[in-house]
């Protein structure tokens, strides 16, 4: 660590690692730690030793989901471009509220890590914003492409509630009972808390206007 420099006001603080507490250091290393989240622990064994992220190209659908940021939301649905290149990929994210649409593109970036299925989300030119900590926890393959999804998030905002995200995603708009349970029992099973599960709400797919039929 060669410097770092944070502005508060007219106060420009500086530290050096020539100079640098011990103690410090290894709070800095705490709280990068909490902001990372650690979250590679919350992923089924086949998406540690096999996740493909090409196979979750396409069009897909949340059919349960806890997102602040989605409240009053409805029609949720998504399309992830692969880069095969640098490994991320883009998902362009749309919903409804009421009859009007909105949407936003994440980028998913590749922990540095190499780890399977471990990625840092923002928001298309936000990234210094705003950097969300992500893994996927399962999918559930099917003719060659993923079917089923299961995304965690979370944040930990030192002298904050942690932002948190649980989506659950389906290739089709809606799922059986039975299907559903199975992906809760998986997220119970890595070890997602049993407060976040509680909270996951079901997406109201029905009556979605397209994007093109609202801008007419």
């Amino acid at each position: 660590l060669d410097q770092f420099r944070t502005d508060f006001g007219s106060r420009d603080l500086f530290f050096s690692s020539s100079t640098f507490n011990p103690s410090v250091m290894r709070c800095l290393t705490a709280f990068l730690t909490l902001s990372l989240g650690a979250l590679d622990q919350f992923r089924t064994d086949k998406v540690t030793s096999s996740y493909d992220p090409a196979k979750t190209t396409g069009k897909w659908y949340e059919v349960l989901f806890v997102d602040p940021g989605q409240i009053g939301a409805s029609c949720q649905e998504f399309t992830n471009e692969f880069n095969a290149t640098d490994g991320t990929f883009q998902q362009h994210f749309s919903v409804h509220y009421g009859r009007i649409p909105f949407s936003q593109t994440y980028i998913f970036e590749q922990d540095p890590s190499g780890e399977k299925g471990v990625y840092t989300k923002y928001l298309t030119g936000a990234k210094a914003l705003l950097q969300l900590p992500t893994v996927v926890v399962d999918v559930t393959e099917s003719d060659g492409q993923y079917s089923l999804m299961t995304t965690y998030t979370k944040k930990v905002v030192v002298g904050k509630a942690s932002v948190q995200e649980l989506r659950f995603s389906s290739r089709t708009p809606s799922l059986d009972n039975a299907t559903l349970q199975g992906m809760v029992d998986v997220a119970r099973k890595v070890g997602l808390n049993e407060d976040i599960i509680a909270k996951l709400k079901p997406v109201n797919q029905t009556d979605c206007p397209s994007l093109a039929m609202v801008l007419v």
